[in-house]
């Protein structure tokens, strides 16, 4: 089970190698699952064709012979341009939504508007300016190796997700506890829209580096944790927060021993800025916009107001089940994030504790469409969890079953070209 029954204590470095084991089983199992789901979404479900023919920036073309393949495109709307990588179909269905984009720009570079771009630009800016840059990077760095940048997309994701896990479970064990370790770092892996950390999306990419950065600081080894989050800022907008989180680390260690951390450290700490400036200067220099990622999310999610418009939104009509800006499923996942984030400050140090909340705020400054998803960045919330599922095995299971569910629900409505997120 997820969350065995108790059993006579072991000795420390032997409970901590069996919850390392049932975690990587974890791992494994859960990844296989979403594989198994994709075979079946394949055959079993129909593939939301208005979605896809409306919001694919890309396409990834299957063998001619294969078994299974997504219908043609409407013949009234234009054609996305076309991967140079023929996939199988059990890889192919990973592209989708934002998987695309990242494929894209992984093959043919961020300029470029195409008839099949479903919201046109406001400001003049090319719409895959709304990704920063480091995981199309590293899938066209990786491509030649795995076969396609859509290949090295879904293997970079389940590494960085793997590593992730291993972060999150060590740095929850030294600071809440060995179980508390173990039940945060479950949660991650079953989490409904944590199967976005398996597809080819920067999401699992932030949120390794963002656990790196923090344990470093951690550490009181600054510059490491400064360059780690230096990477963060060109993965996810996310990435930013952890230059207040670092100097904050940096204050408290200088405070406890000023001859051990030096001013170095408060510089390193800002890297996150550097890392999103130089970001922002190239989008400048090549497209004349040096605000276009934010530009971009606009048209995508609105603009960052106060009040946040999340509150005009959920006034202007009853709610739904999914897929809008009424969402009940977002709604829930804003209201329990926003508690923990806030019982964070409790449990774990606050730094940690104030880049969680931060990245909880973030996205529903603009709205809750895909709030659920983008949360996964708000890592102390799952170690806030952890800790607050200590000893209580009967929520623990009902949760870890709640939890598997929706996991297989929201990847087969991913699989079908639905909206989660």
């Amino acid at each position: 089970m997820l969350f065995p029954i108790p059993t006579p204590p072991l000795p420390e470095t032997a409970a901590g190698t069996s919850r390392a084991r049932e975690l990587s089983a974890l791992f494994v199992g859960s990844r296989a699952g979403l594989l198994l789901l994709s075979l079946i979404a394949i055959r079993a479900f129909p593939i939301n064709t208005y979605n896809r023919d409306h919001n694919a920036a890309f396409a990834v073309p299957t063998p001619p012979g294969a078994a299974w393949h997504e219908p043609p495109t409407a013949p009234t709307l234009a054609s996305p341009p076309v991967s140079r990588s023929v996939e199988p179909p059990w890889i192919a269905i990973w592209a989708r939504w934002d998987a695309l984009w990242y494929s894209r720009i992984a093959e043919i570079g961020y300029a470029g508007h195409f008839a099949s771009d479903a919201v046109h630009a406001r400001y003049g800016e090319p719409p895959a300016t709304g990704f920063y840059p480091l995981m199309p990077m590293l899938m066209r760095g990786l491509a030649p190796i795995a076969g396609s940048a859509l290949r090295a997309g879904l293997i970079l994701s389940n590494l960085c997700l793997l590593g992730s896990v291993w972060l999150l479970s060590r740095l929850t064990r030294r600071l809440v506890g060995e179980e508390a370790a173990f039940v945060a770092a479950a949660l991650l892996l079953v989490y409904p829209p944590a199967f976005f950390l398996s597809a080819p999306y920067a999401d699992s990419l932030g949120l390794f580096l963002s656990l790196a950065s923090l344990s470093l600081g951690l550490d009181g080894r600054f510059v490491a944790a400064g360059s780690c989050g230096f990477l963060a800022a060109l993965s996810r907008p996310t990435g930013i927060l952890l230059a207040p989180a670092l100097v904050l680390q940096w204050w408290q260690s200088r405070r406890r021993d000023s001859r051990k951390t030096g001013w170095s450290g408060a510089f390193a700490s800002l890297l996150p800025l550097a890392g999103m400036s130089i970001f922002l200067l190239w989008c400048g220099r090549t497209f004349g916009d040096p605000w276009a990622p934010f530009h971009r999310q606009e048209s995508w999610r609105g603009t960052i107001t106060w009040p946040p418009r999340v509150w005009n939104e959920l006034s202007s009509g009853p709610l739904e089940l999914l897929a809008t800006r009424r969402s009940m499923v977002e709604v829930a996942a804003a209201t329990l994030f926003l508690g923990l984030g806030v019982l964070a400050f409790r449990y774990v140090p606050a730094p940690f504790a104030l880049y969680g909340l931060g990245a909880t705020l973030l996205p529903l400054s603009t709205s809750l469409f895909s709030f659920s998803r983008l949360a996964l960045a708000s890592f102390p919330v799952f170690m806030t969890a952890g800790a607050l599922l200590r000893g209580r095995l009967v929520v623990a299971r009902a949760l870890e079953a709640f939890f598997v569910l929706g996991l297989g629900a929201f990847a087969i409505v991913y699989f079908t070209w639905g909206w989660i997120g």
